[in-house]
């Protein structure tokens, strides 16, 4: 390559990124802190390969959301053109089964159901089997399959391996769904991964074109990959063994959706002789957000040494708040906000995180209060409310006329008379001769032994599917097809109210939605447009452009970042979660659940560039009751330097690290209930004061104050001492 083209595509680039863009064939692990620039480095590292001369339809990038994947690939054509092929692992997936799904008896047409879709199943299923729904709980089951094919593993495998009444009921309404998904010609979202790995095994010829047509794989984000993610990305370089892998094992936090830390700290072992290239200047935060973050995580064990660092200056302490219960919080958030914007006239980019959908309830009424414009996120996505899902079903069941899930959804919608004693019969006799419901539904020799008025509501029906049918054969594009089911459903004439404007300006968007699709996608079609529609997420409709401030949870913050982010409800039960700690430890001290929230406290954290603060409330309405929560631990393993405590230190919990004394606290100050109090200094290396850090040493720390050791245990370079402080009743673990 010459050398002038080399210099243009690492122009800007520190010496670690340029080490990464610019390394050659082969494994490539590139870890890449919070705020680090991997898009960038993904980016150039494909315009470098590009320049190399590798077609840019033999490279594909991979990552975990459409609006990264958009923004990857807009960068990418800015920089060598069109032709390179990024996408989410899903939407990948889907694609090659579009094209090879044949060869496991699917029909190309098949429709892609969501979580609620994938309900309905598990609950017919439950009801056809006469199964307690207070014992057997669908979303329980559901779960418990997606689990299943988490660990790629089949129905008679999961039989063999049940340990009780309910995994045996669990592992056959896994195989009654699948035969009901089967007969649909539908596939859940896990089926998307499973069955490309299933194609990938049994049939090597097509191993083989996708090997050839993916000479080099980028993926990102790669701590959050599952196992038949994995197994997939393995596979597609099992030939050319060019595969740049890039994440961040301090950013994994999706271990309840099947994500394996396995996957990145074992990478060298999966893929021999791999190199490891940290990028570890973050171009994010400020020192001081930088520094809050950093030692946090340190209290993790599971995770890749490295040291970030920033050149952005020291900028403003983090602060920490305390408050009463949750409206004092959110009050003293919307002032803050206040002060901001007057300060600075056009506000700054807002974000309010925290760890449940739950506590934006307590925001959106003091932000409506106060007239602060805001946008909440993550609550039920566009494409979960209920108008845009009975359009959408109509739109299933043109594409795929098998889908019973979709023909029942809206079979009565609008009301034309059609209930439910009408529809178990249909079904009934659909089972009886062995052919899909709308067959019977169009079958006027079994409808016609149906009274009357049922046989006419259903011939209505029919000759209404028949005609979109026809009319969406013949349309020009995808957003005339939308219009026509709405406008000659009668769906909008339905509705009346206060429900009705709403209704409009939904189906007004997903008319816009359509278009905008159609415009970007002009030969994926009615197919395609389901597909985008399907497995768009919640941040896919987040609009960083506008001046509102953004309520949304850890998990969905997760690749933004704002100016300013207020990082919420850090206390007892809820940063760490209660049931996210006990479900993966169960009577211990935490364990991975306990680093897995550590590490969600980290990535919030790190939506900061300017300011961040971190508050927490003494008591929060949980389950309808009234309970004290008070600091979370996490706070307590904040650096003394950097940091502004105000407000009180209320009681804890005993399960996360003990009772604080009741006491006003701002250990930046000195200061403890308003008395002048000493805070001895410790070297910035260090955690504990110098002593005797031995069983039954006494020592000091900044924050903790006076305590006495435990024990002590070696972990690599460090060491894990385990202290009885005098300010807690329970012991603390700490690295030193």
């Amino acid at each position: 390559m010459p050398e002038t083209i080399k210099n243009k595509i690492t122009a800007g680039l520190n010496e670690s990124q340029i080490r990464a863009v610019t390394f050659g064939d082969g494994p490539l692990l590139v870890v890449a802190g919070a705020g680090s620039g991997k898009t960038r480095v993904i980016t150039h590292r494909v315009a470098y390969m590009v320049q190399r001369g590798v077609p840019p339809g033999r490279i594909l990038g991979i990552t975990f959301t459409n609006k990264a994947a958009s923004e990857m690939a807009r960068r990418v054509d800015e920089m060598v053109g069109a032709g390179v092929t990024i996408k989410t692992f899903h939407a990948f997936c889907a694609m090659l089964l579009r094209r090879r799904i044949h060869h496991l008896g699917y029909d190309p047409s098949f429709t892609i159901y969501d979580r609620s879709d994938s309900l309905r199943v598990v609950r017919r299923l439950c009801k056809a089997l006469n199964l307690d729904p207070q014992y057997y709980k669908p979303g329980d089951l559901l779960d418990t399959i997606s689990s299943y094919k988490d660990r790629l593993e089949s129905p008679q495998e999961a039989a063999g391996k049940a340990a009780s009444d309910w995994d045996e009921q669990a592992a056959r309404i896994y195989a009654a769904y699948e035969e009901k998904l089967a007969e649909n010609n539908a596939l859940d979202f896990d089926d998307l991964l499973l069955k490309t790995v299933q194609l990938f095994r049994e049939y090597p010829d097509v191993l083989a074109r996708s090997q050839d047509y993916c000479r080099h794989l980028m993926v990102d984000e790669y701590q959050d990959t599952n196992l038949a993610q994995h197994v997939i990305a393995r596979a597609l370089q099992g030939k050319h063994r060019n595969i740049t892998a890039v994440g961040d094992p301090d950013q994994m936090i999706y271990t309840w959706r099947g994500a394996r830390m396995a996957n990145i700290m074992e990478f060298e072992k999966e893929f021999p002789g791999a190199s490891v290239i940290s990028l570890e200047r973050n171009y994010r935060s400020t020192a001081n957000i930088l520094r809050a973050a950093s030692h946090a995580i340190n209290f993790n064990e599971l995770r890749y040494e490295k040291n970030l660092y920033t050149k952005a200056g020291e900028g403003r302490p983090v602060v920490v708040a305390g408050h009463y219960g949750a409206p004092e919080e959110a009050s003293w958030v919307a002032e803050k906000i206040r002060e901001l914007t007057d300060k600075n006239g056009a506000g700054p980019s807002v974000g309010v995180l925290y760890r449940t959908k739950y506590q934006s309830g307590e925001f959106e009424r003091v932000f409506a209060k106060e007239d602060i414009p805001y946008q909440v996120v993550d609550t039920t996505g566009f494409f979960d409310r209920k108008a845009i899902k009975d359009i959408a079903a109509y739109l299933h069941l043109i594409v795929n006329p098998r889908d019973e899930i979709a023909l029942r959804r809206i079979i009565n919608v609008p009301t034309r008379g059609i209930g439910a004693v009408t529809l178990d019969r249909i079904g009934h006799a659909a089972n009886q001769a062995d052919i899909p419901l709308l067959d019977a539904v169009m079958d006027t020799k079994i409808t016609g032994k149906l009274s009357s008025r049922a046989a006419g509501a259903l011939a209505g029906f029919a000759a209404l599917y028949s005609e979109l049918s026809e009319y969406s054969r013949n349309a020009e594009n995808v957003r005339d097809v939308v219009e026509a089911v709405i406008e000659r459903t009668g769906y909008l004439a339905s509705i009346s109210g206060d429900e009705k404007e709403e209704t409009e300006e939904l189906l007004a968007y997903f008319k816009g939605f359509a278009e905008q699709h159609q415009n970007q996608n002009p030969d994926a079609g009615l197919t395609g447009f389901m597909e985008q529609s399907v497995l768009a997420s919640d941040v896919d409709g987040w609009r960083p452009d506008t001046d509102s401030v953004s309520l949304l949870t850890l998990h969905s913050a997760k690749g933004l970042e704002f100016d300013v982010v207020f990082l919420t409800g850090v206390e007892n039960y809820i940063l760490p979660h209660l049931r996210a700690v006990e479900e993966r430890d169960p009577g211990g001290d935490g364990g991975e659940g306990l680093e897995e929230e550590r590490r969600l406290f980290h990535v919030g954290m790190t939506r900061a560039r300017k300011l961040l603060f971190l508050t927490y409330a003494s008591e929060r309405m949980i389950k309808g009751r009234f309970e004290p929560t008070g600091p979370s631990r996490f706070l307590t393993e904040l650096p003394h330097e950097g940091v502004f405590w105000e407000g009180l230190v209320d009681s804890g919990s005993r399960r996360f690290g003990g009772r604080v004394k009741k006491r006003k606290m701002r250990p930046d100050s000195g200061k403890t209930g308003g008395k002048r109090a000493r805070v001895k200094k410790t070297p910035k290396s260090s955690h504990i004061a110098p002593g005797d850090i031995e069983p039954g040493g006494k020592i000091e720390h900044p924050q903790y104050g006076e305590g006495t050791v435990i024990s002590v245990n070696n972990i690599g370079k460090k060491k894990q001492v385990k202290v009885d402080f005098d300010s807690y009743e329970e012991p603390l673990t700490i690295l030193q």
